[in-house]
């Protein structure tokens, strides 16, 4: 094995993404009957409105619809050199990274109770937003496997500082014969947390040389980050919650792996 052209072709380069997302759910569920159970809201209030029992006799029809949008966008500079051992050229980096993300998310559930007479409408709005600032460390690996295929494996990882902030705001309607009967409820919560995750990425592909400045390529990969915001729900303290206390909704954090896969066409000039 030898070691040659240590360092060669050292450059900087600049990347930016953005991802752009909206799902919509629903759901519908019958609650057993003589069931019953409290409502919290997010500010961290709970009390007969947002309580529910289905007596004997009864059913409790509950349909909920989720609504979701995700935007983020990042941008980086990493600076990259060459290695070549053997013929397979060994590519370390060195990367600083910075980027923002929003999870907004808006909820509706309307809980038929004593046989569909009377009705419970909860509707709720959190917005999830948090900045990333870091550096990664990357090495990646290609290997000519002929004239016109050529195999690279690489990935990275590094720190993020993060800082998450957290809206949200909720209201419960009780209606009774379709008329109101009860004043509606609202609450209001907000809520900021600093962090610093670990991100890490790997990814393999392909590449095909077409023509001499035309080129296949084909990838897949996966990211994983310790440290994905989130929001944690109110906590009932005390069981049925008829005007007792609460934990109001606030920021969480989960770990998540996300795969991804694709291709594309380069033509040098």
């Amino acid at each position: 094995m030898s070691l040659s052209n240590i360092g060669t072709n050292g450059r900087i380069e600049f990347s930016g993404s953005y991802v752009n997302a909206t799902a919509s759910q629903a759901a519908t569920a019958v609650s057993t009957l003589g069931s019953g159970y409290s409502l919290p809201q997010v500010g961290g209030i709970t009390n007969f409105a947002g309580s529910v029992a289905c007596g004997a006799g009864t059913s409790c029809v509950v349909s909920s619809t989720l609504g979701t949008s995700y935007s983020s966008w990042q941008v980086s500079g990493r600076y990259a050199t060459d290695f070549k051992v053997s013929g397979v050229t060994i590519t370390p980096s060195l990367a600083v990274f910075g980027g923002k993300s929003r999870n907004s998310q808006t909820l509706s559930e309307t809980n038929l109770v004593f046989g569909g007479t009377a009705s419970v409408r909860y509707d709720a709005d959190t917005k999830l937003d948090w900045t990333d600032w870091g550096a990664r460390a990357g090495l990646s690996g290609s290997v000519p496997v002929t004239d016109w295929l050529t195999f690279v494996a690489g990935g990275n990882a590094g720190l993020a500082m993060r800082r998450v902030s957290l809206t949200g705001s909720d209201s419960v309607n009780v209606f009774v014969g379709g008329v109101p009967f009860f004043a509606p409820t609202f609450s209001a919560t907000t809520s900021s947390a600093t962090t610093t995750a670990f991100v890490a990425n790997a990814e393999a592909s392909v590449n095909i040389k077409l023509a001499p400045s035309w080129a296949l390529r084909a990838f897949g990969g996966l990211n994983y980050d310790n440290k994905v915001p989130g929001v944690s729900a109110p906590a009932v303290v005390l069981p049925f919650g008829f005007g007792g206390a609460s934990t109001p909704a606030g920021v969480k954090y989960q770990a998540e792996t996300s795969y991804y896969a694709g291709g594309g066409l380069t033509v040098r000039f």
